[in-house]
């Protein structure tokens, strides 16, 4: 698909199952997103620009705006790497049975919740 759309950037279906395809794997690579953007940013100097190109726009700004979210992300959280190393830690599974449960015998543990915590 790549390839194609590299010789044939004007199909906008093609751009359109290309999208809904990096769409559908959440958090497609940077150069990925790089071409995506570059392939809309090409169809946009077209004159067929149509709601369908106005979607795919969207979408694409939207997983580039992911990707940079996640980046961001990871630079906050390296700061935190290793800084308990050797030293116990409980993990936290999630759900909202912990509503029901005394957690105050991890007062004075390092915790980590999984997913969404209910406390």
């Amino acid at each position: 698909m790549e390839n194609y759309l590299n010789k044939f950037p004007e199909d906008f279906q093609a751009l359109s199952m290309l999208v809904n395809y990096y769409w559908s794997i959440w958090l497609p690579e940077t150069y990925q997103i790089e071409f995506l953007t570059n392939l809309v940013n090409i169809a946009l100097k077209t004159k067929n620009h149509n709601k369908d190109l106005q979607e795919i726009q969207r979408k694409a700004n939207i997983l580039y705006e992911r990707k940079k979210g996640v980046e961001i992300s990871k630079e906050k959280l390296a700061k935190y790497e290793n800084i308990h190393r050797g030293e116990r830690c409980v993990i936290i599974g999630n759900g909202p049975s912990l509503n029901e449960m005394d957690l105050s015998f991890l007062k004075n543990e390092y915790t980590f919740g999984m997913n969404k915590i209910y406390l």
